[in-house]
């Protein structure tokens, strides 16, 4: 039997309500600070979070620090709905000591078999880098260099290194970036791992770099891998006269690409003091560093762009540069770049006696977007949100596939200590999905909750029919026939796009996507209708993640 929807377009009054640039309120319901942010006790006190990662199921990783008896390295998990995910580690926290000294993460990454890498420095006697491979349920995974730690001094032992990126290249191997110190100088400073966390001596013959950019202290802050394989350095550097923006190339075996600005570096002033604190690659190759520079007698947020070849792109705000004060003064973190080009830059800005997450949204162009946040002129273009009790710094920043932007830093709680917080916004003004796939609203999709009752309803059941022995999870907000077929109004349940909501082919596409099946195997053995415009898996996950708003990794088959 065929069961046909009509598809009226009703938006709720919360989608009405939210506007971009505000916080997902159907993120973290439960949080006693309020929906759409979390903040998290790890340690005993003096937690700080650096960096984020989005699972391919919607889960997210936060690593950081937090201190016990010492500073520790430290990771949390939450699930897509923003609660704390028991199934990492059993409390959704893992605390790693390293050392009996102060140790911390800077940065995080997850293998595509589900293994989770997180970076930062440690001390061993003096600071170096560090890193730590998890399972994916949070326990050690000591087929990591056979303990799951690896510990690597930079510079030599009488020098200190400290790790603040991670990339992961496509063959497997690790890359790590920060600087570390030579003589009296810091240097750009790169080491780069073998799947099993041993050393890589086919990365520079040792596998480390040592790069002196500037006349004294150069600082790597962020990495970025190109589609090619070169690599990316970005940081500060002093040119003889003030810290500048500064960001070098390494060849795919570690060596500098004298192809990038003729020299593999490139050092570019911004206002009287520049540090670019972050890299992102547009889908052109062109690179968009983000950072802090000083305008005037305040910090700034401020970008650079160039060209693939190291020079200046003078297309971006016709300078090739921005400088843009926000609140009374602000320091930037992190920068995305949306799928349309437009460029959102987040860290702190000040604003009275607080401190708080901050963002600020750019046109492709690199002209600032004023139809963004606030209405008022004279903050267009700006969102400035508060989290915790007055000190709220957001260190990072990432997209999920929805377009939900995810930040995570550190804000004071009520007793003026360091916690680890997560906000997650809307970066623009929401419409409802115009396809059902999470049911009973848990923020997943599930082949024993929301396939079946897909299945129920396209088979032509109603009422109590739909839900009857139906093993709802503790997060589900729709759990009767009344509250699913409210939501169903101006949504749909065809998948395969033929304007019928069918048992034989959208159903049987819910449960097996629900399932994990990827690739050929989503539509293998399934009867299409003629009027169907979803035949291949590459146009059911485009359709998937766009409009019904499902976590899902990029599809690795070309359409047949």
């Amino acid at each position: 039997m065929r069961y046909s929807f009509c598809v009226i377009l009703l938006l709720s009054a919360a989608a009405v309500a939210a506007q971009a640039g505000s916080l997902d309120v159907t993120w973290a319901t439960a949080s006693p600070i309020g929906a759409g942010k979390v903040m998290s006790r790890i340690g005993g006190s003096n937690d700080s979070a650096r960096a984020v990662v989005v699972q391919s199921d919607g889960k997210v990783l936060v690593a950081g620090s937090c201190y016990t008896t010492n500073y520790e390295l430290c990771v949390v998990r939450y699930n897509a709905n923003g609660s704390l995910d028991s199934g990492w580690n059993g409390n959704g926290t893992v605390i790693t000591p390293i050392s009996n000294f102060e140790d911390g993460a800077s940065a995080i990454t997850q293998q595509p078999d589900g293994k989770i890498v997180v970076a930062g420095t440690c001390h061993n006697g003096y600071r170096v880098f560090c890193a730590v491979r998890y399972n994916s349920n949070g326990s050690l995974d000591t087929g990591w260099n056979g303990t799951g730690r690896v510990l690597t001094s930079i510079g030599g032992r009488s020098s200190s290194s400290t790790a603040t990126a991670i990339a992961l290249q496509p063959d497997g191997k690790v890359l790590l970036a920060g600087y570390c110190r030579t003589a009296s100088n810091n240097d750009f400073c790169s080491a780069r791992y073998h799947a099993d966390g041993t050393l890589d001596t086919s990365w520079n013959s040792s596998g480390k770099t040592v790069t002196p950019i500037g006349r004294s202290t150069d600082d790597a802050h962020a990495m970025a891998l190109q589609r090619d394989g070169k690599v990316l350095l970005a940081g500060q550097c002093f040119n003889g006269t003030q810290n500048v923006f500064c960001i070098l190339r390494y060849l795919t075996d570690g060596s500098l690409d004298t192809s990038w600005n003729a020299t593999g570096s490139v050092m570019t002033p911004i206002g009287s003091f520049g540090s670019a604190n972050a890299i992102a690659l547009q889908g052109d190759e062109k690179v968009i560093v983000a950072g802090e520079c000083w305008s005037g007698a305040i910090g700034a947020f401020c970008t650079q762009r160039y060209q693939s070849d190291g020079t200046l792109d003078t297309t971006w705000n016709a300078t090739g540069k921005t400088i843009t004060p926000i609140g009374t003064g602000g320091v930037a973190h992190g920068v995305v770049v949306q799928p349309d080009g437009k460029l959102i830059v987040v860290g702190e800005c000040f604003s009275a006696a607080t401190v708080d997450f901050c963002m600020i949204r750019y046109n492709a162009d690199g002209t600032l977007d004023t139809g963004w946040g606030s209405a008022n002129p004279s903050t267009a273009g700006k969102v400035i949100i508060p989290i915790g009790s007055s000190h709220d710094q957001a260190f990072a920043a990432i997209l999920q596939p929805d377009a939900k932007l995810l930040l995570a830093g550190s804000c004071l709680n009520t007793a003026n200590d360091p916690e680890f917080c997560v906000a997650r916004l809307l970066i623009d003004d929401p419409s409802p999905p115009t396809c059902a796939a999470d049911l009973d609203g848990d923020m997943q999709v599930y082949a024993t909750t929301d396939s079946l009752m897909h299945l129920r309803i396209a088979l032509g059941l109603t009422d109590a029919a739909v839900t009857n022995g139906i093993a709802f999870p503790a997060g589900a907000t729709r759990v009767t026939w009344s509250a699913i077929s409210a939501y169903l109004v101006g949504r749909t349940l065809d998948i395969d796009g033929d304007q019928i909501a069918n048992a034989g082919s959208d159903s049987m596409i819910h449960v097996r996507v629900a399932l994990g099946f990827t690739g050929a195997d989503v539509v293998a053995g399934l009867m299409f209708s003629d009027n169907a415009t979803r035949k291949t898996w590459p146009r059911l996950h485009a359709y998937l993640v766009n409009e019904c708003e499902m976590m899902l990794p990029p599809p690795l088959e070309v359409s047949r």
